[in-house]
């Protein structure tokens, strides 16, 4: 059946007796969620059943409403889904976002010669649409792999997705109340296919406030990891947690793996960086408010922590900054709060196989200062495990690879 019920099976009848009860009163018929299914070996004149399913994404995306599930089966997808040419389906809730979904256990990739965007949201009606286990390859695309928000569309996420080969701009968050949690954005800049200033290649752009990204490992940037900045107005209130940025700046060395700039309130924390060309963390002119917290900042060809003169009120704590070539944390702005940073040798595990979880005996354990917008370390180790805080993104007692987490169930931004 192409209908999936979300309902205890013995209690269907009293649900079906609701409905009809429902129906004779007010006339409104309710619907149950339903799940379908795509599969390069499909027909769009099917079903969209598991044994029928659809040929295209964008048939499956044409019948799908609130709560609904598409399944695409593993497979090469020669498809984009852009809201310019096609109705996307929406929810109220993250508790009736529509899912668009690789199928468990088999890889997904959407891949299009030529043309710009593989996913592209623009319009404001779009909100509570969640797209998981997806492969965006960009590699023949001119421009960036995903797109949301331009017009207004909000409250999207994208969960255990990897984007890679992008030529312009791995994920542009023009708009807010966006999330990405889990998978990587990778290989950022492709210059022969899309030819751009060779510092214009963005993991992330994130134009809009509001929007979350953790639990993402983002690499071989030829600029920024992430760009945090609004040309129109303030790019506000973004947070980046328990992410691994390294090979970023790779063709622009006065980038960084992560810059809040034109903004106010972006906080950053649990987060690992190494190997990175620029800058690790800046603060950039005209930011004010950020927050810099309990990051592990090691072996970068620049400075480590780096607040920019123009940038007002930087509150920088509890982070490890070493072995990075010019300065570990360098603060020129106004108002800049530095404390309970460790930039000596912080005795890591294994910095050579990028294990930064701290030895016993390190001066990093209970050195740091308690702060409230970080509960648990880059593991999910509650903090503190002893008698305060430890500096750095981890907390003794995390388990010791620098892996990802898998992302936290019902992540939401309201």
């Amino acid at each position: 059946m192409a209908m999936k019920r979300r309902i205890n099976k013995s209690h269907a009848h009293l649900f079906a007796w609701g409905l009809s009860i429902l129906s004779l009163f007010s006339g409104t018929v309710v619907s149950e969620a339903a799940t379908y299914y795509v599969a390069s070996s499909g027909s769009d004149t099917g079903a969209g059943t598991q044994a029928q399913p659809f040929r295209s994404i964008a048939k499956g995306l044409s019948i799908m409403a609130a709560g609904d599930t598409l399944y695409i089966r593993g497979g090469t997808y020669n498809e984009r889904i852009n809201s310019n040419s096609q109705t996307i389906p929406t929810g109220t809730s993250w508790g009736d976002a529509p899912i668009i979904s690789g199928y468990p256990g088999e890889t997904v990739v959407l891949a299009v010669g030529g043309g710009s965007e593989l996913i592209n949201l623009p319009h404001a009606y779009i909100q509570y649409v969640s797209f998981e286990n997806l492969v965006l390859d960009g590699l023949t695309t001119i421009d960036n792999v995903i797109s949301v928000g331009s017009s207004g569309a909000h409250h999207i996420r994208f969960k255990n997705c990897e984007v890679k080969n992008a030529g312009h701009i791995g994920v542009f968050f023009h708009g807010g109340f966006n999330i990405f949690t889990g998978g990587q954005v990778h290989h950022v800049g492709n210059v022969t296919v899309f030819p751009r200033p060779t510092n214009r290649h963005y993991g992330f752009y994130v134009e809009g406030s509001d929007n979350l990204i953790e639990n993402t490992n983002i690499h071989h940037t030829n600029d920024y990891g992430i760009h945090n900045y609004s040309g129109y107005t303030s790019s506000s209130r973004n947070i980046y947690r328990n992410l691994t940025l390294h090979e970023t700046s790779l063709l622009y060395d006065s980038g960084a793996a992560i810059i809040a700039s034109r903004s106010d309130s972006v906080l950053a924390y649990n987060n690992i960086l190494y190997s990175n060309t620029g800058h690790g963390i800046l603060a950039g002119a005209q930011a004010t408010n950020t927050r810099i917290y309990n990051n592990t900042i090691y072996g970068g060809a620049q400075t480590g922590v780096y607040v920019e003169p123009g940038a007002t009120s930087t509150d920088v704590r509890n982070n490890i900054a070493y072995g990075n070539a010019t300065t570990q944390i360098l603060g020129l702005g106004v108002g800049t709060v530095m404390a309970n940073n460790l930039t000596t040798n912080p005795r890591f595990v294994n910095p050579t196989a990028f294990d930064f979880n701290i030895q016993s005996g390190s001066p990093a354990i209970d050195a740091g200062v308690t702060l409230s917008a970080v509960q648990v370390d880059f593991k999910s180790t509650p903090r503190p495990q002893g008698g305060a805080y430890d500096i750095g993104a981890y907390e003794t007692g995390g388990s010791s690879d620098t892996t990802p987490p898998n992302p936290p169930k019902n992540v939401a931004l309201q």
